[in-house]
């Protein structure tokens, strides 16, 4: 391989790991001495890790029962944990790097930095690598993404949703091969072991984007539903190694849910005023919201879409030529909008299973960005002057270029540790002043 060839396959990977220092700079000097977030359940996530470290430890699965919380009584690991990929990466880190808030610190950035380089992989199944590359800025880089930061780590993986529209379109086109099949598996356990809330958006998802399909491509959908009868079999197998590798981490929760035991969420709909679509809302301190709206600045409100995004959708919707494709596009995306406010119908679906474990429908929003986005690289592929995508690369960075970051204390205190560490006891029960 001659030095051009080797520049041009470190390119991507570059502009991958750089787009993600760039938005997360702030972070950076703080690895130790501060947790990244804005002090809620970032705590409870490096809990889940190092609880997970403490069980692998002892050489016991780390997703199992323990006493380590509720001695004596225990728990079973499963019921209360979320995010089997942040959890996965401590247990990679922690033989590395040892502490606890410099492993939990180090996992959100590889959080962040696998969910822009996973929907690069995906945006490859349609467009030229730097078409592609935008396309891992805009989606995993997004202002949902980024503000998920401050809390909800678990949400930050977004790029499930778009491996998984990758991959069925690969099984339109390969006929239901193998290798499609088993790129839908990965893609379902990207989301599945993202958050637990995932498997339940694309649950509710599923009836407006299958209405959507037939709606617009009634003969494409047909062949689809005869090419998944037509491989049945490795279709089912597909959906049993996928339900096995979920069941090992998750299989108590299925069991809860099976017997009704699961605790839902209280019976009301956290609705998302329109304008955070819109205009950025003040609680992810970037350059765009440097012009932000009235709304509180609260993590369920980082909706937005982007200014340069608003701009590229509106001429994507000038440029293009009319076709089925860009109507559905524009469809979806439209509807997931709607959806994502909890209005109607949402209040009637709220009462039912999947809906119900979704009190936050602005999480729907992923779904309506996720098209914007295919929209915009749509026609961001059909320029071909290299310098007006990277220009179009370097406004979108610019207003994602952190004006401040969520760092809470660590809450290290050496006295405490010291003393507890002196008791000849196996529990100790520490209550706030």
């Amino acid at each position: 391989m001659n030095k051009p060839e080797a520049a041009k396959l470190a390119l991507v990977p570059t502009a991958l790991v750089l787009s993600v220092l760039v938005a997360l700079w702030p972070a950076l000097p703080a690895l130790d001495s501060a947790v990244i977030g804005d002090g809620g359940d970032n705590y409870q996530f490096l809990g889940f890790q190092y609880l997970a470290h403490r069980l692998a430890a002892a050489g016991r699965f780390p997703f199992g029962w323990t006493d380590l919380w509720r001695y004596p009584y225990g728990i079973e690991f499963q019921s209360p944990s979320d995010s089997t990929l942040v959890i996965l990466f401590g247990l990679v880190l922690y033989p590395l790097l040892g502490d606890p808030i410099r492993v939990y610190n180090v996992s959100v950035i590889g959080l962040v930095a696998a969910n822009v380089s996973l929907s690069y992989l995906a945006f490859r199944a349609w467009f030229r690598p730097a078409v592609a590359l935008l396309g891992a800025i805009l989606f995993g880089l997004s202002f949902y993404s980024l503000g998920k930061i401050g809390g909800h780590v678990n949400l930050i993986p977004t790029a499930g949703f778009a491996l998984s529209a990758s991959a069925v379109y690969r099984i339109h086109v390969e006929r239901a091969s193998p290798a499609s099949l088993a790129r839908l598996v990965l893609a379902c356990l990207v989301v599945a072991f993202s958050s637990l809330q995932h498997p339940l958006l694309v649950a509710g998802s599923l009836p407006f984007l299958a209405a959507l399909a037939l709606a617009f491509f009634p003969a494409a959908s047909a062949d689809f539903v005869r090419t998944l009868w037509r491989r049945r079999l490795a279709v089912a197998l597909s959906a049993a190694a996928l339900v096995g590798a979920f069941s090992l981490f998750h299989g108590r929760k299925l069991a809860e849910a099976a017997r009704g035991e699961v605790v839902l969420p209280p019976e009301t709909i956290v609705s998302v005023p329109a304008v955070n679509f819109v205009v950025a809302n003040r609680y992810l301190a970037t350059v765009a919201s440097l012009v932000s709206n009235s709304t509180r600045p609260w993590i369920e409100y980082t909706v937005f879409f982007g200014y340069v995004e608003i701009v590229l959708f509106a001429v994507a919707l000038s440029r293009l030529e009319r076709s089925r494709l860009q109507w559905s596009l524009v469809a979806g995306t439209a509807l997931f909008c709607w959806l994502s406010l909890g209005l109607w119908p949402y209040e009637y679906l709220f009462r039912h299973m999947p809906y119900r474990g979704i009190i936050e429908p602005g999480r729907f929003s992923t779904f309506a960005y996720l098209g914007m986005t295919i929209l915009i690289l749509l026609f961001l592929d059909r320029i071909k002057r290299n310098w007006l995508l990277l220009l179009t690369g370097v406004l979108l960075m610019a207003e994602r270029l952190p004006c401040n970051f969520h760092l809470s204390p660590t809450h290290r205190d050496p006295e405490l540790v010291a003393a507890v560490r002196s008791r000849p006891t196996r529990a100790v029960l520490d209550l706030p002043a």
